[in-house]
């Protein structure tokens, strides 16, 4: 995934994660993102990043365990 993105910053305006399968919260799938945010931030990424998911959880709990997890990146 991260080869795949910071290859072709040059065409993307807009980052969204969510976990798979399902949508659900990105921090509770088959793909791990632990690593995606440094990695596109140290290719020089500036555009947007978004989560587009629906929670399992609380919707409230689940984005304020996202934001300590991929918040400051």
């Amino acid at each position: 995934m991260i080869p795949n993105i910071t290859n072709n910053l040059d065409c993307i305006a807009h980052l969204h994660a969510a976990g798979h399968p399902g949508r659900n919260e990105p921090y509770n799938g088959e793909t791990s993102y632990k690593f995606v945010p440094d990695a596109v931030a140290a290719a020089g990424y500036k555009g947007a990043c978004g989560l587009e998911y629906m929670p399992k959880l609380d919707p409230i709990e689940s984005l304020k365990t996202a934001m300590d997890l991929y918040g400051d990146k």
